[in-house]
C-alpha cells in the first residue's frame, strides 16, 4: 500500500513577503480560519469599494486583522504573526489584496485537488 504523506513538501503553500518577518509559507486554511475568512470577505470587499460604515468600521478592521493574523501564522515557518503585527505591516488595500489573492490560492489548491 503507496503511504499517504501529508508533509510540508508535499501541501499546497502560498509564498508571502512581510516586511520584518521575511517570506512566509502559508498553508491552506483550518475550517476555523475558513469560516471566519468566510465571514470577513464581505467587509474586506466594502473597503475596496469604498463603501465604509464608520460606526462599524473600526470593529470590521479588527475582525479583518484577526483573521489575517490567523491566516498568516498557519505558515510553515511557524512564524506568529499577531493583529497587531498585520495592522503595523500592511495597509488597508494591502490586505485587500492579500485577501483576494489568499481566497483565489484556497479556489485554486481545491481545484487541483479535484483533479488528482
Amino acid at each position: 500500500m503507496k503511504t499517504l504523506r501529508l508533509t510540508h513538501d508535499k501541501l499546497a503553500c502560498f509564498p508571502v513577503e512581510l516586511d520584518e518577518f521575511g517570506e512566509i509559507h502559508v498553508l491552506t486554511p483550518t475550517k476555523g480560519i475558513f469560516s471566519e475568512l468566510v465571514r470577513v470577505v464581505p467587509a474586506t470587499q466594502n473597503l475596496a469599494g469604498k463603501k465604509i460604515d464608520p460606526e462599524v468600521a473600526e470593529k470590521t478592521l479588527s475582525d479583518i486583522y484577526g483573521v489575517c493574523s490567523k491566516i498568516l501564522s498557519r505558515n510553515i515557518e511557524h512564524k506568529l504573526i499577531s493583529p497587531e503585527d498585520v495592522e503595523r505591516v500592511l495597509m488597508i488595500s494591502d490586505i485587500i489584496v492579500f485577501i483576494e489573492a489568499y481566497v483565489n490560492f484556497i479556489t485554486d489548491t481545491a481545484k487541483a485537488n479535484e483533479k488528482n
